[in-house]
């Protein structure tokens, strides 16, 4: 760890075999959100158009997953050809 830095989240639960958020102390979740609310914030910047709420399941976050891929593989990806 950098001094003066806090612990990583795999310092905070080294051993933790987690299968959900729900799964993870308060604090960590907090911490999180407030890694993915000000990682892109330019210094200075007060304005903030990104929210973590609500923090899904497992279950929820893999569905939007799967549809974010799905959206991406219609607008960017090739058709495959008929190989008939």
């Amino acid at each position: 760890m950098i001094p003066g830095s806090s612990p990583s989240c795999s310092a905070i639960l080294p051993s933790a075999n987690l299968a959900d958020v729900s799964q993870l102390p308060h604090a960590v979740v907090d911490r999180l959100r407030h890694y993915f609310l000000t990682y892109k914030t330019i210094p200075g910047d007060t304005r903030s158009t990104i929210t973590v709420d609500p923090v899904y399941s497992a279950m929820e976050a893999r569905a939007v997953l799967m549809a974010a891929r799905e959206d991406y593989r219609g607008r960017f990806e090739e058709p495959s050809p008929d190989r008939s």
